[in-house]
Order: C-alpha cells, then sequence, then structure tokens
C-alpha cells in the first residue's frame, strides 16, 4: 500500500474482509518480490496483473462501498495508485496483461529467449508482451520487438534529475531552472580546467 492516509490505513488494517476481498498481502508479496529482484520481470507483472484484476473486480463489487462507510472515498485512480503504487494508464495495462492466458505469456517469453540465444536485444516489456499477443498473423519471432543498440552519448545526473542522450533519443526531468543550474556548473569547470 502506498501513501497511504491515517483513515485509509486503519480502515484497511480493522477489516480483514476488505484486506482480503482486495488481495492486500498478496499485492505487497508481489510487489516486495519485484522490488527485490531488481528488474520487472514479467512473471511477477503477470502475477501483478491478475491480482489487479481480483482486486479491482472485488473494489467494484463491494470494496468500494466498504470504504465509504469509514469515510475513505477513492476513484480508480485512487486505487489504482494506492494499492499497487501505478497511475491509471499502467493498472490498466497490467489487467490486460492479466488477461492474457499463461501459455500467450509463457510463449511470448520463449520467444523473448530464443533471440536473445540468437544475438537479439528483444524489448521484454508488458507493452511488448501485449502487442505480441495481438499480432497473431506473423511467426511468433517476427511478433517481438527486438531493440536496436543504441551508441549512449551523455548521461548525466544533477541530484534527483537525469539527462540520457543516445544517437537516437534524448530522456530527461531536467527542467529550464535546471538547465540554467547545469550551465553555471559547466562554467565552473570550464574555469578550472582553464587554470
Amino acid at each position: 500500500m502506498r501513501n497511504l492516509l491515517d483513515i485509509e490505513v486503519q480502515t484497511l488494517s480493522a477489516n480483514s474482509d476488505l484486506s482480503n476481498g482486495l488481495q492486500l498481502d498478496k499485492i505487497n508479496t508481489e510487489l516486495t518480490s519485484l522490488n527485490q529482484v531488481g528488474k520487472k520481470t514479467l512473471q511477477v507483472q503477470y502475477k501483478l496483473g491478475k491480482l489487479a484484476i481480483k482486486s479491482h473486480d472485488y473494489f467494484k463489487s463491494q470494496g468500494s462501498e466498504i470504504l465509504e462507510e469509514s469515510g475513505v472515498f477513492w476513484t480508480v485512480d485512487d486505487f489504482a495508485q494506492k494499492m499497487f503504487g501505478w497511475k491509471k494508464s499502467n493498472f490498466n495495462r497490467m489487467k490486460r496483461l492479466g488477461n492474457l492466458s499463461e501459455t500467450k505469456v509463457t510463449e511470448f517469453i520463449e520467444t523473448c529467449q530464443e533471440l536473445r540465444e540468437q544475438g537479439e536485444t528483444p524489448i521484454t516489456s508488458v507493452k511488448s508482451c501485449l502487442e505480441f499477443a495481438n499480432n497473431t498473423n506473423n511467426e511468433a519471432s517476427e511478433r517481438v520487438p527486438i531493440r536496436e543498440p543504441e551508441e549512449k552519448l551523455l548521461t548525466l545526473t544533477m541530484g534527483n534529475k537525469k539527462v540520457s542522450i543516445t544517437d537516437v533519443q534524448i530522456k530527461t526531468n531536467f527542467n529550464e531552472s535546471d538547465l540554467e543550474q547545469l550551465k553555471v556548473y559547466f562554467t565552473q569547470v570550464a574555469e578550472y580546467l582553464s587554470n
């Protein structure tokens, strides 16, 4: 559970039927497992997708009403954020993953492994798995997107801000004031090197 208010914690802790219906313990176990692995494994994400479906179904049928009786009013956005730490778009994507058959997910994982063994770099994301499952007209290996190797030109971190520049794209969470501060730092470095 993420960023819960005291009233939300008390309500969820006091009502075991609500906690069980929302699958709290199972969700926390899988989220912990996902964080401990160090990278997002599709198998754990698939389990979380299955739990997202069950938990959300319970929330819609009974959980929302029980929460409201205790003075807790959650929208679907709130539910996704507080139960999983996800934005609604990611929550819906994970539910779509959870709706896939285990056979499809296994086929995707095995196809990615085969491509790795052939020297390719498949993209093993939830989005890629969903695309793979929806595109049934091609051979399995043709349905997995391949990551083209990018030449990393620059990665720069300043506090909790980062810019990464490759030959293909620029990713950053810098804003204009961060760039101004960066200019100051580069000026200081240039002065240091000229001495």
